[in-house]
Parts: structure tokens; sequence; C-alpha cells
């Protein structure tokens, strides 16, 4: 009885042998696939991205040691959440960014924003949106900041009416005790009242400044940096498709002539 054995090591001429009789096609399918790349490009819409850096909105609040300290508004992670919302963006927003389209709605619009804080910065939220050309891009992005400074305007409003309502109550007050003052002190009374209001108005005096500085200092939202829109498309990426769509088609090839190999010896061994 003759004995058969198999030999499965594969020797680089082996290898070699394989890819002489299948280069055609492994080629040819990937080309194609090379091919379908450019067809991905020339059918997909281009995408170009803008952002916006922008810094929220800042008030004077009481600090440690009675001083007081600048603070963000709204801070930037609850500014990203909100902007998960679609019912967070108004109008004027939604038709910056619609291109024109007037059922462009606000659930669209936050899937169109990306949101996020930059790493080591405080008070600071980057917003990108990608749309269908670098001007739209911009005039998007632009509206978005248009937006969160309105927005957070009316956020710094309450408080500020309720400071300058309080500044009004103040400076009432100093003047009666300064009306006072000038009275006793031209009728040469020098009482206990007079000493009370004099030092009242000394008082009164230092709390109106710091209350002129707050509202002096409370600051708007405001960009970090202008509005940048790249020139360069963003998506698809041109040499990166076309290399994937090539590579692709290449191990499609491999694949297919492997698997037509094996198929063929099986069937010449049954």
């Amino acid at each position: 009885m003759n004995e058969i054995t198999h030999d499965d090591d594969i020797s680089l001429a082996d290898i070699l042998a394989f890819l002489q009789d299948a280069w055609k096609t492994i080629l040819g399918v990937g080309i194609a696939g090379g091919l379908a790349g450019g067809g991905f490009l020339a059918l997909a819409p281009a995408q170009y991205e803008a952002e916006a850096m922008i810094e929220m909105a800042q008030i004077r609040v009481s600090g440690p040691n009675g001083g007081s300290v600048m603070t963000p508004i709204e801070a930037p992670a609850l500014l990203i959440e909100r902007l998960k919302n679609p019912t967070a963006y108004t109008p004027e927003a939604i038709q910056a960014c619609a291109a024109g389209d007037a059922t462009f709605t606000g659930e669209q619009m936050a899937g169109l924003v990306k949101a996020s804080i930059p790493k080591n910065v405080t008070g600071v939220a980057e917003l990108k949106v990608r749309r269908s050309t670098p001007a739209l891009a911009e005039q998007c992005a632009k509206g978005l900041f248009n937006m969160v400074t309105r927005q957070q305007a009316a956020l710094l409003k309450p408080q500020q009416e309720e400071m300058r309502a309080t500044l009004a109550g103040l400076q009432t007050r100093f003047g009666e005790n300064q009306n006072y003052v000038a009275k006793a002190e031209k009728a040469g009374l020098y009482g206990m009242v007079y000493l009370a209001r004099r030092d009242e108005s000394m008082y009164l005096i230092q709390q109106i400044d710091d209350l002129q500085r707050a509202l002096a200092r409370d600051t708007q939202a405001r960009l970090v940096s202008p509005v940048y829109a790249s020139p360069q498309q963003v998506f698809p990426k041109r040499s990166l498709t076309l290399v994937l769509g090539l590579m692709g088609g290449l191990m499609l090839g491999l694949l297919f002539t492997l698997g037509r190999r094996v198929l063929q010896q099986q069937r010449a061994a049954t």
C-alpha cells in the first residue's frame, strides 16, 4: 500500500506562484475598490468645519474675606448639555445654519453642533459645526455665538437689575445722610445721631463703590478668538478615502482568489 503524505508548509515559492497566477484578479478588484472610493467622493457632499471658542458671560459675586470674584453665569458643561436639547436653539440660530432650508429643525441643530470643554481652560466652551461650504460653516458658528450671547445676557439681567435696585437704595440713603449731616453741621449739632449718620455715610460710600464696580465688570459672553472656518474640507478625506478604497479592494481581491483556490482544491480532492 502506498503512503500518501501531505506537506502543509507553504514556501516562498508557493506564495510567489500564487501571486503570479492571481495578480490580475487582485489588482483588478483593487482598482475597482479605488474607483468605488472615487465614486463615493463624487457623490458624498463635502463638509467644512468652523469652530468658535466662547468664554462664558461673567458676573461678580461675593468672595472670601468680604471680597468679590468673577464667575461664569453659566458653567460650560451646563451649556453643552443645554445644546443637546432641540428647544435650546432660537429661530435666528437655526436660520443661520439652515442654508435656506425652511424645513431645518432644532432636532437637526442638536445633531449638528459638537460642543466640548478645552483642556486646561476654565469658563470656556468650544463649539464646532460642519456645513457644505466654509462661508456657511462660519455663518452657522457666528449664529450660535450670537444665540449664546443673548441667552446668557438674559441670565445676567435679573441679577443686574437686583444689584441696580440695591444701588439705588444705597444712593438714596447716602443722600439723606448727607443732607442731615450738612444741616447738623450748620446748626452746630454734633450729637450721637450726627456721628452715626456720618459713619454710616462712610460705609455707604464703600458699598456704592463696590456695587458700581461689580456692575461695570459684568461681561457678556465673548469669543476667545475669531470664528475660524477651514478652507479644507473635513469630510470626506480625499486621499484617505482613495487609499482605503484601493487597500480594501486589494484585500477583497486577495480573499476572493484565496477562497477560489481553496474551493478548487476541495473539488479536486473529491
